[in-house]
């Protein structure tokens, strides 16, 4: 059994809601009020992103491209930067039914 899809709690201010990723399809879905924010995220999901990654010590970095609905593990990535780019913040904790 294989996890088909991958979902996040996000929130811009006062605005909840999530991102859906399915594995298989690569599809992204974003669930916000904020049409501005959502079409941001949009954006920024859709685009190559350079970011440095930690090799075998914290010391160590490399710089790396992803692209972010390439994989499941390319989306964590960039979604680690989500806030830097857009101001809507990834709640890791905080638990969501997709």
């Amino acid at each position: 059994f294989m996890q088909m899809d991958f979902c996040v709690a996000i929130h811009f201010e006062d605005d909840y809601g999530f991102i859906k990723y399915n594995v298989e399809t690569k599809h992204v879905m974003i669930v916000l009020n904020n049409e501005v924010k959502k079409q941001e995220i949009l954006e920024f999901l859709n685009s190559e992103l350079s970011v440095n990654l930690p090799n075998d010590t914290l010391m160590d970095f490399s710089a790396k491209v992803v692209e972010p609905l390439a994989s499941l593990a390319d989306l964590k990535i960039a979604l680690t930067r989500l806030w830097d780019n857009t101001g809507v913040l990834v709640d890791w904790s905080r638990p969501v039914e997709c």
